[in-house]
């Protein structure tokens, strides 16, 4: 078996149906479909019982975990040597399998995305809020995967086809996120071996106002913070014994935030908190940074961030080896 599809799938009943065809009229027929129902109360067993392809296997969880377990769940099941992700809401391009496949193969790579086309959820999407998730198709080189990857996550989650064997490597989803788990596991996967986007579009993803991901956007920014800084010292400071001491510079919210929930499991010593993101606070962090107190500074997000970055820059701090940014919407 070369092609192992996961899904999982929580009340899903709107749009499953067609999710499950877009991956069963898939140019590619040799693969395995995998769905896991996570504890769903609607229709979504109903749906799944009625499906009759070979290709599918169902697996009917009675309480809800979450979908990083549900995830985990599927691929311990997987005999492919690939696994591609496919979401409940969301439709793959009849092509997607084919053409990744065929350049996982061609290259030695841990994993392979696409571009995307956003559909509209039950709600219409305000033309500000499309821009937002379209920003995610200007990333997408391997440079420029690489240089944005510690801000957020560059790739959309329904999109990837990725090793298995890597994935069990790095050990999988970490089911303590519930919003970013795919950023997590992305980012181990980048430790290994480069991630790749396909220049085209293979994937239609559906934008959900009501999701987690989108609608509690404080949780949000807490596990893309978490998941960054904790990449930042497993990629970029593995050779230190000790943890790298950070200062952070933020407004006065966000770097509470970072506080109080980002920083009791972070893998930084964050030792200074600047509470305003401005010249002023830029360079005191480089006097910090050139007396040798801090290792690494990082900046979030929000008015004024991308001036002091900047401003950082000129004066000689290197983008992802001391200086750093990290996608905040917490002001």
């Amino acid at each position: 078996m070369l092609v192992s599809v996961v899904m999982p799938v929580y009340n899903g009943e709107v749009y499953l149906e067609e999710a499950i065809q877009s991956i069963l009229s898939q140019t590619m027929s040799d693969f395995e479909f995998i769905i896991v129902n996570d504890g769903s109360i609607d229709r979504t067993k109903e749906i799944l019982d009625h499906v009759m392809d070979s290709r599918v296997r169902v697996i009917h969880l009675t309480q809800n975990g979450g979908a990083a377990s549900a995830m985990n769940k599927a691929i311990e099941q997987a005999k492919g040597e690939w696994i591609a992700v496919q979401d409940a809401d969301d439709k793959s391009m009849p092509a997607r399998l084919e053409e990744q496949i065929k350049h996982l193969e061609a290259k030695d790579l841990s994993g392979v995305a696409s571009l995307v086309k956003f559909l509209p959820g039950k709600r219409p999407l305000p033309e500000e809020r499309l821009r937002e998730e379209e920003a995610v198709n200007g990333i997408a080189t391997q440079e420029q995967i690489k240089a944005c990857r510690f801000h957020g996550n560059p790739i959309c989650h329904g999109t990837l086809t990725f090793s298995k064997q890597l994935f069990h490597q790095v050990g999988g989803y970490n089911s303590k996120f519930t919003i970013a788990y795919d950023y997590e596991l992305w980012m181990k996967l980048f430790a290994i071996l480069p991630i790749e986007k396909l220049g085209k579009v293979l994937y239609q993803y559906r934008v959900n106002l009501s999701s987690l991901g989108h609608s509690d956007m404080t949780e949000t920014s807490i596990e893309v913070m978490a998941v960054s800084s904790n990449s930042i010292r497993r990629i970029c400071f593995s050779d230190m014994a000790k943890s790298p001491r950070a200062v952070v510079i933020c407004s006065p919210k966000g770097c509470q935030v970072y506080q109080h929930h980002v920083l009791p499991d972070c893998q930084l010593d964050v030792v200074y908190f600047l509470y305003n993101c401005d010249i002023a606070q830029a360079e005191l962090a480089y006097q910090l940074f050139l007396a040798y107190k801090v290792d690494l500074i990082i900046v979030l997000d929000g008015v004024g961030a991308w001036e002091v970055t900047d401003w950082l820059i000129q004066n000689g701090l290197e983008y992802n080896q001391h200086l750093f940014t990290i996608w905040n919407d917490i002001v």
